[in-house]
């Protein structure tokens, strides 16, 4: 059997195909007709999604295409609106709790950078705020002399020409806010507490623990064999 995963994030959506228990990432896609394509030999396609402005398109695609919803994804959780809650983070979390460790920092980096939190295999919440580049799209939109970035990783000890300030202000502040949950977390929960990081700018933040860019997929498999 093939199954067709399809991760589609607020930017970008990856495709993988999963078979003979091998995983294979087929690529990002941005036209229609590419992703129709590239689905067009699943025996079973299984959707995550957070943007409900394609959705109906993957239904057309046949009876074979199924979204994975929270309610359906076996995790616990302390999230007080769980209705609201995108399948992508309770996804993320279940995929790693399953393959990796019930105590977790969840970091995903993308448009939004959100931090999750998953204490013993509960999962209990956590922050969203802007990913590298959209803090850099926005700065660049709303102050007239600053320039349109690409975000890097910043090792110098201060910017020192605008640039550079720009370059180390988006990128320290996103490193150091996840560092500061991790101690604040490992302070309060007594025990270490490793992260994992996931999404399109995740390889930004590697050095700080695990990275694993097909996490979701992996997830959405385990999902599929549990069911």
């Amino acid at each position: 059997m093939k199954i067709k995963t399809v991760d589609i994030g607020n930017t970008a959506i990856d495709i993988c195909e999963y078979e003979r228990g091998e995983l294979k990432f087929l690529g990002k896609f941005t036209r229609k007709e590419e992703i129709r394509e590239a689905l067009k030999d699943g025996d079973k396609v299984i959707v995550c999604s957070v943007r409900p402005s394609l959705n109906e398109f993957l239904r057309k695609l046949g009876k074979n295409v199924e979204f994975i919803t929270v309610k359906e994804i076996n995790m616990a959780s302390e999230y007080e609106s769980m209705e609201t809650l995108g399948t992508d983070r309770l996804l993320f979390a279940y995929g790693i709790k399953k393959l990796y460790s019930k105590d977790a920092l969840l970091v995903s980096a993308g448009t939004s950078l959100v931090v999750d939190l998953m204490i013993e295999g509960t999962f209990k919440g956590g922050f969203i705020t802007c990913g590298l580049s959209t803090k850099a799209r926005a700065l660049s939109e709303m102050a007239e002399q600053l320039p349109l970035i690409e975000p890097k990783i910043f090792k110098k000890d201060i910017g020192r020409d605008t640039i550079s300030a720009m370059e180390g202000g988006i990128y320290l502040e996103s490193l150091y806010f996840i560092i500061s949950l991790k101690e604040k977390y490992e302070s309060l929960f007594k025990k270490t507490i490793p992260i994992y990081i996931t999404g399109g700018e995740g390889m930004y933040f590697e050095e700080l623990g695990f990275y694993d860019p097909l996490i979701l997929h992996k997830a959405m498999i385990e999902w599929e064999r549990e069911r």
